[in-house]
């Protein structure tokens, strides 16, 4: 059999989590073929044309997600103009899956892959290694030749114009069910990725137990995806304990290691998962032996209360556990998150309780609805909007209790008396943590003031306000980082809502209301930029930008085992972010980035991942970090050319070279 050569084209982004796509789809490749051999290259360190001359590839693989997917289109480009049909381009990832009409508009395109493509793309290769004709015929892999009767034009409104236009979705019968047997992978080729780039000493390793997510976040894609997979597997597949602990004990052998991070979307600890969890407590500590991190969600560890403690037992040192909004109505009716202020403080408690450190992701810039002045000639329409906001999302698991009914009581017990009735309302909500039918609660609050049309409206002001909505946006940020500074948390990131396709949050909420155009290839690779919605006012924007940044800073107060410290930092918060976050120089927000910085890499050190690194460790770490966390966040468009080769050698896994 000839050598096939496969080159992977990978960004140097300053991503330091392995791109275990490319370290998968590598060891498919090589897998009972020992004549395939793997190579790579990185767009903005190498020059691709002479690593192209040099290596002689058959295959040119990507792998993108939106936001980085220009670079990899316009590497192929170039890739095509120079070698032409010599060479078979291929591109897959969460882009393709989005949008896989981009094989039918871009020429230099040979290929995608759709989905998971654990099966497909070794099926592809030997298609492509038995001649070429049948790589048409594969499943997942839609191709120039096949993509006529494989995509099927839909005409699609515009949400926002309702204009149609066209968009492709793939016939179900040209794509595999879901992976059920994980354990039948191949170990992760980490050879490709670590050897002689800066992941080889990184001392923090990644990996995932198993796949899928069944939750509805409406600014995620998976539940999406799900529909796409609807009769085709279960959404949640796992490795076996022993096999998955298997490969980490593989990686300790060969690579220095001192810390394991589970990098699932949700770690092992649904109601069924009580077994799994339980086998790997034991296996775990024997084979591996390395504190840990992993992902897990509030509600779960509430409804699965073993959870916590076989984590602990199997060696966790830090988890995450997402709030992504303190506001219970954004959590509720915009993202889908379905979760209550008890569960969140619970879990956060709890694992406290354990010793557990906890890392909680909170996002910012999350329009919510306004509560509209009493004066304001549209105040009835703007309630109404907000009435219509209530229903975009209700939570599954919490039941709904009718506050019409409640008010009706109250109003022939406070008939006569307004302030009465808005104090028993407060009250009634307070007390019984009521998910309420805002419209219910209108209707009859308008019977009761009717004839009196002010205090009607001083009436609804009172009662939003009752339900947790705010007059204006930068109250729904600073009551979401202050609820993450309330928790108590060892660490806590806050990002920026970005409107990524695939996504209810985007295409439900934000384009129909004209916040966002649906211009994706505008969007910044980093959901850690200024928020490209057109909803915010800049000041509110550079505003939201501060936050951030000051948010995970005070939580090394905030956050302290130190009780005094503790004591000090929250109030000094709640005083002091409002005041500093509304500062509009781009040289405070500079200065605010370094602090970022700087405390972020002491909590990581201390209380996320602790590695125990030297001190000269710890500068290397903090130079490469803050060089990352400036092209997250200030970076906004890339003024040289992606394959400028002008800085040769492979800085994967250090700071970023876009």
């Amino acid at each position: 059999m000839e050598t096939t050569r496969i080159l992977f084209v990978i960004r140097d982004d300053g991503d330091m989590t392995e791109p275990m796509n490319i370290m998968l789809l590598s060891a498919l490749s090589k897998r009972d073929a020992p004549w395939r051999t793997t190579h790579r290259a990185l767009l903005e360190r190498d020059d691709i044309l002479r690593v192209m001359d040099d290596v002689k590839p058959h295959i040119v693989a990507c792998s993108a997600i939106t936001g980085s997917h220009r670079a990899y289109l316009e590497a192929i480009r170039v890739v095509k103009e120079r070698y032409g049909d010599s060479v078979l381009t291929v591109l897959g990832g969460p882009y393709c899956s989005s949008y896989p009409g981009v094989i039918a508009k871009e020429p230099y395109l040979d290929a995608i892959g759709y989905l998971e493509c654990d099966e497909a793309w070794p099926a592809f290769l030997e298609a492509y290694e038995s001649g070429g004709g049948r790589i048409h015929e594969i499943p997942n892999m839609i191709t120039r030749e096949n993509h006529h009767r494989v995509l099927r034009p839909v005409e699609v409104p515009n949400p926002k114009t309702g204009q149609p236009h066209i968009e492709y979705a793939v016939d179900p019968s040209f794509y595999r069910p879901r992976l059920t047997d994980l354990d039948s992978l191949p170990y992760l080729d980490r050879d490709l990725i670590y050897r002689n780039t800066l992941f080889g000493g990184r001392l923090k390793r990644t990996h995932m137990a198993g796949r899928g997510c069944p939750f509805k976040c409406t600014y995620c894609f998976e539940h999406t995806w799900n529909k796409v997979y609807l009769g085709k597997g279960k959404v949640l597949q796992r490795y076996s304990p022993v096999r998955y602990c298997e490969e980490l004990a593989r990686v300790k052998r060969d690579w220095p290691t001192r810390f394991i991070k589970h990098y699932d979307d949700v770690f092992p600890v649904f109601p069924p998962d009580r077994e799994w969890l339980e086998e790997f407590a034991e296996v775990y500590p024997k084979l591996v032996g390395l504190p840990f991190h992993c992902l897990v969600r509030c509600d779960l560890v509430v409804q699965s209360p073993w959870a916590l403690p076989l984590l602990k037992r199997a060696g966790v040192f830090s988890l995450t556990m997402s709030i992504e909004s303190g506001n219970a109505f954004i959590r509720d009716h915009v993202i889908a998150r379905d979760m209550a202020h008890e569960e969140i403080e619970q879990a956060f408690g709890e694992a406290h309780k354990l010793g557990i450190r906890t890392f909680s992701n909170t996002i910012l810039g999350i329009p919510g609805p306004k509560i509209p002045k009493v004066g304001d000639p549209n105040f009835d329409a703007r309630v109404e909007g907000i009435v219509n906001d209530s229903k975009l999302n209700r939570p599954a698991r919490r039941v709904y209790i009718d506050l019409g009914k409640a008010l009706e009581s109250a109003r022939l017990k406070f008939d006569g008396d307004p302030v009465a009735l808005r104090r028993f309302v407060a009250n009634y909500l307070k007390d019984t943590g009521a998910k309420v039918k805002l419209s219910d609660a209108l209707d009859e609050a308008r019977r009761q003031f009717e004839g009196d049309l002010s205090a009607w409206r001083r009436f609804v002001v009172d009662y939003l306000r009752s339900v947790g909505l705010h007059e204006t946006q930068l109250e729904y940020d600073f009551e979401s980082v202050l609820y993450s500074i309330g928790l108590g948390v060892n660490f806590g990131e806050f990002g920026i809502l970005f409107p990524y396709p695939w996504t209810d949050v985007t295409e439900k909420y934000l384009i129909p209301r004209g916040w966002f155009d649906g211009d994706y290839d505008k969007l910044h690779a980093s959901y850690q930029a200024r928020s490209p919605l057109t909803c915010f006012t800049e000041d509110e924007k550079t505003a939201q930008e501060n936050m951030a940044l000051l948010g995970t800073a005070m939580i090394l107060m905030t956050g302290s085992q130190n009780r005094f410290v503790r004591w000090f930092g929250r109030p000094f918060a709640r005083f002091a972010l409002p005041h500093l976050s509304r500062i509009r120089s781009r040289r405070a927000t500079a200065f605010f980035q370094w602090l970022y910085t700087a405390t972020k890499i002491v909590m990581h050190e201390k209380r996320v991942y602790p590695m125990h690194l030297s001190a000269r460790e710890k500068w290397k770490f903090f130079l490469e970090t803050w060089k990352l966390d400036v092209w997250k966040r200030f970076r906004r468009k890339h003024h040289q050319p992606v394959l400028r080769g002008s800085r040769p050698g492979s800085f994967l896994g250090g700071p970023p070279s876009v």
